[in-house]
């Protein structure tokens, strides 16, 4: 699979299918097919049922038994984004990381950021914004940030910490190995935003 950096992710005919998108909010049907083959792959032959300590919404799969982030519908050269959650360097409200000209509604960012698709998050203001997440993990392969949109923010962010302890309070300007540090912010209950602890 190519990386995401490559040419390939700026091919003329993926940027006038998220151009359509901008403009419509629709997608190519073929495309909606290549993601419901790629998540199905993901979750395997038999994928085990969404449990209490899972999360699941229309955008993102949190697997407590995979400890795995399955981020739907994410860019046409790669349709689902499986991360595991010991490359997670750090994860946060969008809002927190990145002006509003970096946010977008598919595809590459003016930041970099890989976006999964979401209508909604036409203009960085409302519920979709704030719903709206960047994880930052290490993949050579697949960048090294990701945007999604979370349904449930303080849901999504109870199940993560409850699967690896601390994630949501990890500093964002260095890398983690594991160790804890003093001043890390936390989320809030309330759509997902973070306030220092």
């Amino acid at each position: 699979m190519a990386s995401i950096e490559t040419s390939e992710a700026t091919d003329p005919e993926h940027e006038t299918i998220y151009k359509e998108h901008e403009q419509t909010g629709g997608v190519r049907g073929w495309i909606l097919e290549k993601e419901a083959a790629s998540l199905a792959a993901a979750l395997g032959p038999n994928p085990p049922p969404v449990t209490e300590n899972d999360y699941e919404d229309k955008h993102v799969l949190l697997s407590a038994d995979k400890r795995q982030i399955i981020i739907k519908h994410w860019i046409i050269v790669h349709h689902v984004l499986v991360i595991d959650l010991d490359k997670i360097v750090w994860i946060r409200p969008a809002s927190h990381n990145v002006l509003g000209f970096g946010c977008h509604m598919w595809g590459m960012g003016l930041t970099g950021i890989g976006w999964s698709r979401d209508f909604k998050r036409a203009f960085p203001t409302g519920q979709a914004w704030e719903n709206s997440f960047v994880v930052k993990y290490r993949d050579a392969w697949l960048g090294l940030r990701a945007g999604f949109t979370i349904e449930d923010p303080a849901k999504f962010a109870e199940a993560l910490e409850k699967i690896v302890p601390g994630i949501t309070t990890r500093r964002m300007h260095e890398e983690h190995h594991g160790q804890d540090h003093d001043g890390y912010t936390k989320l809030d209950a309330d759509k997902g935003k973070v306030k220092t602890a």
